[in-house]
């Protein structure tokens, strides 16, 4: 049976974190219309975008639920998502979700996959909630380790 730790996401605001997600959203769309772009890019990113245990792991089971917390806030409001992790898969998200931003944030790719880039202020959000995360992150797996 999987070990459970629950994760809460920095403080932002309802539109960083929709925005973030529809983000996400939008390039597992664009993959799924183009499979060979789809390989190509799990190539060169080292991160697999759709159709691997990780990818859609953290599409069913992760995006919704950050997904839902911001869209239950009042309109506007500042919101700090809790996801539900399963604790040994911590580590291999964060890599995966760093290799997969890499990519996409190499010149062209927003306009080879017909993409509008996040605005800078929602860039700048998501950069410091990966670091708030990766904090927690590496805190919860010492207290495991002890």
């Amino acid at each position: 049976m999987s070990e459970f730790v629950k994760i809460t996401l920095p403080p932002g605001s309802q539109e960083h974190y929709l925005a973030w997600m529809r983000y996400w959203r939008e390039v597992e769309a664009v993959m799924l219309d183009h499979p060979r772009l789809a390989e190509l890019a799990g190539r060169e990113a080292g991160a697999a975008f759709i159709r691997e245990p990780l990818a859609d792991y953290m599409s069913h089971d992760l995006i919704p639920q950050i997904v839902a917390a911001a869209e239950q806030a009042a309109p506007g409001a500042v919101v700090s998502p809790t996801v539900e992790v399963e604790a040994d898969k911590v580590p291999e998200i964060l890599a995966y979700a760093a290799q997969r931003m890499r990519w996409l944030e190499e010149p062209g790719v927003h306009k080879a996959l017909g993409l509008q880039p996040l605005s800078p202020e929602t860039l700048e959000f998501r950069a410091r909630a990966l670091v708030a995360i990766r904090d927690q992150i590496t805190s919860f797996m010492s207290r495991r380790a002890n």
